[in-house]
């Protein structure tokens, strides 16, 4: 009798602290995990987008003008900024959250330098040193992305990554 009326109450709510306890660090976790996952599956989105348009950049600004081809790769620029633009956009809240993060101006100059003045004009000049330009814009963003996400999860304090679970508890 002792044991049901003393004991056994204190191991049920122990049991059942333990085992909510368990469940909101597991979910803590998870949930930090899916942030990770989601950022690395973004920024690899990017990096394959950049390698096509430093591609098709390099193919369209180092050939002459033909009509057929090349409305066809101006169409498949614009589709690939339009692209990698919309994937830093969804990145951008994570990664460049300062004003004086350069992340978005990076993207814009990347675009202008691929879409340049004489862009999807009949009788564009060749311009080979746009296509090198639009090499090395690329590879800055590139390496802003990866920087800026190394020091998203290095820096991320104990504070930040509970109030990033913080709804998994009803608030006061």
């Amino acid at each position: 009798m002792w044991f049901a009326d003393k004991v056994l109450p204190s191991l049920i709510t122990g049991l059942i602290i333990a085992i909510v306890g368990s469940w909101l660090i597991a979910r803590a976790v998870e949930r930090f995990r899916g942030q990770r996952d989601y950022l690395n599956r973004a920024l690899d989105a990017v990096r394959t987008q950049l390698l096509a348009l430093q591609k098709l950049a390099g193919q369209y600004w180092t050939s002459n003008y033909k009509e057929a081809e090349s409305t066809v790769q101006e169409a498949e620029i614009e589709f690939l900024i339009q692209d990698i633009s919309s994937l830093c956009a969804a990145c951008a809240p994570h990664l460049w959250k300062g004003k004086d993060s350069d992340g978005p101006a990076l993207v814009a100059s990347l675009a202008a330098a691929v879409t340049g003045p004489t862009f999807g004009q009949r009788n564009r000049p060749k311009e080979l040193w746009r296509a090198r330009e639009v090499q090395v814009k690329a590879s800055q963003l590139m390496r802003r992305l990866t920087h800026d996400r190394t020091r998203y999860f290095a820096d991320r304090t104990l504070k930040q990554q509970i109030e990033s679970v913080r709804w998994l508890w009803p608030s006061a």
